[in-house]
């Protein structure tokens, strides 16, 4: 039910409609690589998200990050540079919240100090992007909470998948009726003491 309902939530961005065009930042070399879109995609429509919560000089700028995929030669590069721009825009630090549109939401409470949230945003094709967030609170006295988010593109299949990173740390994702278990693997290098993995609802 999970994979069918993400197939009704459509990406208001179509990057393989603009591959290789001009302002595109994806060379048409990659145009026929279904991963690197998807990654264009869940950059794009997230920045796209930021941009219309908080115009102006605010959070991460598009043109940057744009321009360091140009510089890209290879797919891993360029695959790298879409990872590095989506943890920018879910770093905490870095920009103003903002709503994610067009997203199924689900919760997992740890514990009364504890709480996460998962956002799943259809890409189109199998594709999806998955944005885990993280929110602990520290006893009175003892400093600002750890925040962690991280956020990443999956092909399912089945209803489920998984993700590593250059260090082979990740997620195996699986969706369930009402929502996606999520089992982290290897360290999370979202934040200290922060940990994603969990059944989502």
């Amino acid at each position: 039910m999970i994979a069918a309902a993400l197939v009704a939530i459509s990406s208001p961005v179509s990057a393989d409609e603009r591959c290789g065009l001009p302002g595109s930042e994806l060379d048409r070399r990659f145009c026929d690589d279904a991963e690197l879109l998807a990654w264009a995609k869940a950059a794009t429509s997230l920045q796209a998200d930021q941009d219309a919560s908080h115009p102006g000089p605010y959070g991460v700028d598009a043109n940057e990050w744009r321009s360091k995929v140009r510089t890209c030669v290879e797919a891993q590069c360029v695959r790298a540079s879409y990872a590095d721009w989506l943890a920018a825009l879910v770093e905490p630090n870095a920009r103003p919240p903002f709503p994610v549109r067009r997203a199924l939401i689900y919760k997992l409470k740890i514990s009364s100090h504890s709480k996460n949230t998962l956002k799943v945003r259809d890409l189109g094709d199998g594709w999806a992007l998955f944005i885990l967030e993280g929110y602990v609170v520290r006893p009175v006295g003892d400093g600002e909470p750890f925040y962690g988010a991280d956020a990443f593109v999956v092909h399912l299949a089945n209803g489920s998948g998984h993700y590593r990173d250059s260090r082979g740390n990740g997620f195996d994702l699986a969706s369930q009726v009402k929502g996606w278990d999520v089992e982290q693997v290897g360290d999370c290098t979202c934040a200290t003491h922060v940990s994603l993995g969990g059944k989502y609802r």
